[in-house]
């Protein structure tokens, strides 16, 4: 019988046991290896993918250090406005009334809107300042003023308490 026309389980029947010993090893090397051959290569796929992850990572964890660093300057800046608008929008409240009440002689005998105005302002100005969110300093003569974070300063009228603290 030619050996090419025997079946597999033939071929081990006819194999003593000394050669059946030998193919089982050979076998099981050839399945280990090709297993280990693609454990080694998809571990370096996977390494240049973790490397890859790993240099985005990096970029964006820059570029978000870079957009908190605007955000925080933005905010600072943002905060340094809003102050002064408060600040200009509740000084006209206050000289718009006082004009009222200075030439409007029924107002004058009704200033609640005046008075109004100026404890609204003297209290932010105090509440601000107390919060350090503004300084006041002496301006020129016996004046109080007020200088905010951009460097701006405006005179308070005497009127104001907060005026009369410094």
């Amino acid at each position: 019988m030619e050996i090419e026309k025997l079946s597999i389980s033939e071929l081990i029947s006819r194999c003593k046991v000394g050669q059946f010993w030998a193919v089982v090893v050979v076998i099981a090397g050839l399945i280990i290896g090709s297993f280990g051959i693609g454990y080694k290569m998809c571990a370096s796929v996977n390494e240049a993918k973790i490397n890859a992850i790993q240099l985005e990572i990096a970029k964006l964890t820059g570029d978000l250090q870079s957009k908190n660093k605007d955000l925080s300057k933005l905010t600072s800046e943002n905060d340094l406005l809003y102050d002064k608008d408060w600040f200009l929008s509740l000084y006209l409240r206050y000289q718009l009334a006082k004009e009222k009440w200075n030439h409007d002689h029924e107002a004058r005998e009704e200033f609640s809107e005046y008075n109004t105005a100026r404890e609204a302002f003297d209290e932010y100005i105090i509440e601000r300042v107390g919060r350090e969110k503004l300084r006041l300093a002496k301006g020129g003569g016996r004046l109080a003023t007020v200088k905010f974070g951009d460097g701006t300063i405006w005179t308070l009228p005497r009127e104001l308490h907060a005026a009369a603290k410094k």
